[in-house]
């Protein structure tokens, strides 16, 4: 799963943001939490999008539950701001 991820990652340059999200979120939907993770960091940070923390809270918690440890990280992180 991370190879197909970091092959996602590493074409995701020819893409427009809007498309980067898009295919993030689907990826998301079909149970792959690294790109939960990765949307968390996006709207965390408002990259590509508006920032949004609720959003990235969301996205932070499934890839959590599924055990991406920066996910856990991150949420717990903002959960302390």
């Amino acid at each position: 799963m991370k190879n197909i991820f970091l092959l996602f990652l590493l074409t995701s340059t020819l893409f427009s943001s809007v498309n980067q999200i898009t295919m993030l979120q689907e990826a998301c939907q079909n149970n792959h939490p690294s790109a939960c993770y990765e949307l968390g960091l996006l709207y965390e940070e408002g990259i590509g999008i508006d920032k949004n923390e609720t959003t990235a809270k969301s996205y932070y918690t499934h890839a959590c539950d599924k055990t991406i440890n920066e996910a856990c990280n991150a949420l717990d992180r903002m959960t302390k701001k």
